[in-house]
């Protein structure tokens, strides 16, 4: 059984909002991602059955702001972390806001 973890920091204002979803087969897995993504979630992990991080989605989004005070979004994606990544403070944080 795989377990994907999702975690989306809703502002100062909001609670934090966390979910976990159960993957028997690969294309449940893909389900569960895709569905995070177009949910736009911040972070989204992924789980093996011994409770071990395999992978974390990071929520990319950059942008800049016009001159009329306006913002206008460049680029948003995901990007994928492995336990193995250079900036080991990000893989960290995310983890340990993923709830495992």
């Amino acid at each position: 059984m795989i377990y994907v973890r999702t975690f989306t920091d809703n502002g100062p204002y909001f609670n934090q909002t966390r979910g976990c979803y159960q993957a028997a087969s690969l294309s449940q897995l893909i389900f569960h991602c895709r569905l995070a993504m177009e949910d736009k979630e911040d972070a989204i992990g992924i789980y093996d059955a011994d409770g071990r991080c395999r992978g974390i989605w990071q929520r990319i989004v950059e942008g800049h702001r016009e001159s009329d005070g306006s913002n206008v979004v460049d680029h948003e994606g995901y990007e994928l972390l492995r336990p193995s990544t250079t900036s080991q403070w990000v893989w960290e944080y995310l983890r340990s806001h993923l709830g495992a």
